[in-house]
């Protein structure tokens, strides 16, 4: 009973990666509880270093590390953008994370909570990635038509942050060019029925 127990407490049954300067993911089990913290970068490191998250509520990890307090501001102050990413079984976590996070709007902090899928969780896993920044990279080579790999080397020192805004930048100005043929081809059919209808009347 006790091992069964054991076992229970210490399967994961939901992942939450969470990026900003430090990047790391927590498995969490069924209590809600986090279980392991995996560091993907020297800050998570340095950080993990000094605090222990594990068996500490999700909710309160999550809050302790996204938002600016004497212990955590100096691993933000070079990225006020806090990526989420969350694979569980339901939204009841990410719903509630996200309730969470709205009482710190307007702090200074732009935080973004989305979901994952477990795809997504084995291919960062394999790439030693955090899923946020696993999303970003996939995201990245669907819009510029490049290769994983060399989106990886390419983007390894940007931020989430300015990966999304150059996949932002990027779609604006398709969507200008694309805005701006349309009204030149329609311009192009306005004079052709003008140069028509001149014609017309000369016959006349």
């Amino acid at each position: 009973m006790a091992f069964s127990v054991y076992a229970v407490y210490n399967t994961p049954i939901t992942f939450v990666s969470i990026d900003m300067n430090p990047s790391l993911q927590a498995s969490v089990n069924r209590f809600d509880k986090v279980i392991q913290m995996t560091p993907y970068n020297k800050d998570a490191k340095l950080l993990l270093g000094h605090i222990s998250p594990e068996h500490t509520n999700v909710y309160q990890m999550i809050c302790w590390l996204s938002i600016p307090q004497k212990n955590s501001v100096i691993f933000l102050k070079k990225n006020d953008h806090v990526q989420i990413d969350i694979v569980s079984k339901d939204g009841a976590l990410t719903a509630k994370v996200a309730k969470l996070m709205q009482k710190y709007t307007g702090k200074g902090i732009d935080v973004s909570i989305e979901t994952a899928d477990n795809f997504q969780l084995s291919l960062a896993k394999a790439l030693g990635l955090s899923l946020g920044r696993t999303k970003a990279y996939l995201e990245y080579t669907e819009i510029f038509d490049v290769d994983l790999t060399d989106a990886r080397e390419s983007l390894h020192n940007s931020t989430i942050k300015e990966i999304r805004l150059s996949i932002q930048n990027h779609n604006q100005a398709e969507a200008t060019a694309t805005k701006a043929e349309q009204n030149a081809d329609g311009t192009d059919s306005n004079l052709i029925q003008l140069n028509h209808g001149s014609t017309s009347q000369s016959m006349h």
